[in-house]
């Protein structure tokens, strides 16, 4: 299981928003680009982020993950859980109730079958979000 509470990565994205954004609500962000391989063997997932004030932007890239899904903003009332970490645009959460509505509906198409192992990794921005389901941190880059 990964460890949230001491991850460097959302210590150092942290950093960066605050010492690049004044305003670092989610909604003063959107996602520029978003894209999938569809390669079986080698997956791989990529947003992009930009503030509306700046060119500084923000790459979270996925190498490891089972599912995602790409909603309006409008729906995240439907897939609201219980965060252990958030910050600005990203959210992680445990136990989401999408994951409980897959195991309803008869979806178990985890690596492992067993949903405890990853987190839902939430990137919102102004009018999209991705859930990515995933048992390893994103790559995140960061452009100035």
């Amino acid at each position: 299981m990964m460890d949230i509470n001491k991850n460097q990565e959302l210590i150092k994205l942290e950093r960066f928003i605050k010492n690049n954004f004044d305003d670092y609500s989610y909604f003063h962000f959107a996602i520029t680009n978003f894209s999938f391989n569809s390669n079986q063997r080698n997956p791989l997932l990529s947003t992009k982020i930009n503030h509306y004030k700046s060119e500084n932007s923000i790459t979270f890239t996925f190498t490891d993950f089972d599912f995602f899904t790409m909603s309006d903003e409008s729906n995240v009332p439907f897939f609201e859980d219980t965060s252990v970490y958030s910050f600005s645009v990203v959210s992680v959460m445990k136990n989401s109730k999408f994951i409980g509505l897959l195991n309803e509906n008869g979806f178990r198409a985890t690596k492992n079958n067993n949903w405890n192992d990853g987190l839902i990794f939430r990137i919102l921005a102004q009018n999209y979000f991705i859930d990515i389901y995933t048992t390893k941190f994103p790559e995140i880059s960061y452009s100035s």
